[in-house]
């Protein structure tokens, strides 16, 4: 099959649903259609996302660098590109290892959005135990609510 057409079968599938009564097409409600379904015909792998009441279409990018005073210039260490509707969580899980691993990093700083507490208990059980922060320099601990790692 062309891949045009592909596309187009590909969003009638998951945008669509065929009224046998009416014998017509219909467009889905927003609300059953799902974040990973065809968000532009020009990039099949783009999906959606509703972060802080805002609509987001395409992809999430993570970003770690360092931000230390005394370094004379700050580098990113580490990103991630993800479909859109990967969350922060899980993107700050798969890579907390890999920067304990390549980095000396000692502290991480995360805003709320990466918050869990799963993700502490993983950042405390490291061998260097690398603690999270929030942006107020406060030390997340198991306990800690979201608002207290922001």
């Amino acid at each position: 099959m062309r891949p045009e057409i592909q596309v187009l079968v590909r969003f009638i599938k998951e945008q669509t649903f065929y009224d046998y009564e009416r014998k017509v097409w219909l467009a889905k409600e927003n609300k059953d259609i799902a974040a990973s379904s065809l968000q532009s015909a020009f990039d099949s792998e783009a999906t959606y996302r509703k972060k802080a009441g805002k609509s987001h279409v395409g992809y999430v990018v993570n970003l770690a660098e360092t931000c230390a005073d005394n370094n004379p210039v700050q580098i990113v260490t580490d990103y991630q590109v993800e479909p859109n509707s990967t969350s922060d969580v899980k993107m700050a899980d798969e890579s907390l290892t890999e920067l304990q691993e390549t980095t000396s990093v000692k502290d991480v700083y995360v805003d709320g959005g990466y918050y869990s507490s799963d993700l502490i208990k993983k950042a405390e059980g490291l061998e260097n135990q690398t603690p999270l922060h929030g942006y107020d320099g406060a030390k997340c601990h198991v306990g800690s609510t979201a608002l207290q790692c922001l």
